[in-house]
């Protein structure tokens, strides 16, 4: 059992059953809390201890544990968080509490945090660090503290986090050691009030850091929203990094894309303020990329297939755009769809221009995305039925581009699974 106190105090309700919920329900149990005192909610599962949001209110619970997919200001939430009292926590605060030694790093922006991450990650594998990278990339932290508590696993020297927006909103007790901004581009509309207020929402991160802060100076609108953001002159001497930064270097790094040049100077950048040796840079350079974000799934009969899966942003589609058209394809079939975020579809009406796209719309958000963006191509109900009929239309030369910009959650579980859909209808083409 840990042993130590927490703010948490029972009875605890966890909202939401994902991996954040079940991982904060299993360190909540090794601090000794019992079972009966924990309970668990999920409106989108059956397999909560609670039905319906009827019984979370009757409930009556002191803490409130609130998984990141969970809007906050629902009025079902505000409900809940009503009672004079309650604390309000996620798996992140109730993780942190167990942070002794390590030196904590965070890392958001509306696309590059995951890359960015795990190229940091890299960096202090190639300098022989104790490390651990997680948050929302994969790992829980609660996950880490229970490896220790229960496998003996020794406590790292860095603590590397990704972090979405949703986490930033219910974060409580962090410290960090060193921050970096990748990007800040319109994204989660559909959650947030206004641009502005998704944008803040990220900055936060900055205020709960005390040493380096490193920025991408071509991270879309970052520079603009950090000079108006009104905790901006509490960030002493933040440090703007770019792909010029890596111009010293003559070796070429295996990373697709130029974007990605901007996400190895800023890494670089960070881990020589963490004190690693230059030498890491060879560990940043070998990374060959992430799954499911612009991941080069290989050839057949000429034929080239990326999977970005994870592009939900329209910047995120142009940036995979770029990406392909330095492969030099003859064409490109570009996979559009899945759920909408309410993203402005209207700004990719200049690619009906391009003479070397095909479209190809699938999923919820098909015909909206088609309608405002006004291009055209054949559109299905689902991305199984678009790639059947994608199989016999193409030719030698071509590129198949998954890079949807909707989120996953009309046909799959995640933009894992839809990007996993996607390689195996690869594999099948490669076994004809």
């Amino acid at each position: 059992m840990l042993n130590q106190s927490i703010v948490e105090q029972p009875p605890i309700l966890i909202v939401g059953l994902g991996k954040s919920g079940l991982s904060a329900l299993n360190l909540l149990l090794a601090t000794g809390i019992s079972r009966q005192q924990i309970f668990t909610f999920d409106e989108r599962s059956s397999q909560g201890d609670l039905r319906s949001w009827d019984q979370a209110f009757a409930l009556k619970a002191k803490t409130v544990l609130v998984s990141p997919g969970v809007p906050l200001q629902t009025a079902n939430m505000q409900k809940l968080l009503l009672p004079a009292g309650t604390i309000l926590s996620s798996e992140l605060s109730l993780a942190a509490q167990f942070l002794t030694s390590e030196k904590l790093i965070g890392i958001t922006g509306s696309v590059g945090k995951s890359t960015c991450t795990t190229l940091l990650g890299e960096a202090f594998f190639s300098a022989g660090k104790k490390f651990f990278i997680g948050g929302n990339l994969g790992t829980p932290l609660a996950e880490y503290i229970l490896n220790i508590q229960k496998n003996g696993q020794p406590r790292a020297e860095f603590v590397a986090l990704e972090l979405s927006s949703y986490q930033l909103e219910n974060l409580r007790g962090f410290h960090f050691f060193a921050a970096a901004i990748t990007s800040l581009l319109p994204n989660h509309l559909e959650r947030y009030s206004s641009l502005a207020e998704y944008y803040i929402t990220k900055l936060q991160l900055l205020s709960l850091t005390s040493g380096a802060v490193i920025l991408n100076r071509n991270g879309g609108d970052l520079q603009a929203a950090f000079s108006k953001w009104s905790d901006a002159e509490l960030i002493k001497n933040p440090i703007w990094t770019d792909r010029r930064d890596l111009s010293q270097f003559d070796d070429r790094p295996r990373l697709l894309g130029e974007h990605n040049l901007d996400n190895l100077a800023l890494t670089f950048r960070l881990a020589l303020e963490l004190g690693l040796p230059t030498s890491c840079r060879k560990g940043l350079y070998n990374f060959p990329g992430l799954p499911h974000r612009i991941e080069n799934l290989g050839s057949w009969n000429n034929i080239q297939f990326i999977n970005d899966s994870k592009a939900t942003t329209l910047e995120s589609i142009i940036t995979s755009l770029e990406t392909v058209r330095e492969l030099k394809p003859q064409r490109i079939h570009l996979l559009l769809g899945g759920r909408d975020k309410k993203l402005p579809w209207f700004q990719l009406a200049n690619l009906a221009a391009a003479t070397d796209l095909q479209f190809h719309f699938f999923g919820e958000a098909r015909e909206l995305i088609q309608q405002q963006s006004t291009l055209s191509g054949d559109s299905h109900s689902s991305l199984h039925q678009s790639l059947d009929s994608l199989t016999t239309q193409l030719k030698s030369g071509d590129t198949v581009l998954l890079s949807p910009g909707g989120t996953s959650l009309d046909e799959f579980a995640n933009f894992e699974e839809r990007g996993d859909v996607f390689r195996k209808w690869v594999e099948t083409i490669r076994c004809k």
